[in-house]
């Protein structure tokens, strides 16, 4: 990842979140678990928010 700080904003480049991979094991209070981002899962987010760009446009 690359993150660029500039006086007026931050621009993160590459993969923030991999989707449709488990994660490696994550531990809680409650025991072991695995994450699983879903396909489509940031749409609403990006659409909301003009300044964001996704790698696939």
């Amino acid at each position: 990842m690359k993150i660029l700080i500039r006086s007026d904003s931050i621009v993160a480049e590459e993969y923030v979140n991999s989707i449709e991979r488990n994660s490696k094991t994550v531990w809680s209070s409650l025991g072991r678990f695995l994450e699983r981002i879903r396909k489509g899962v940031f749409s609403n987010a990006l659409k909301r928010n003009d300044d964001v760009v996704p790698d696939d446009q």
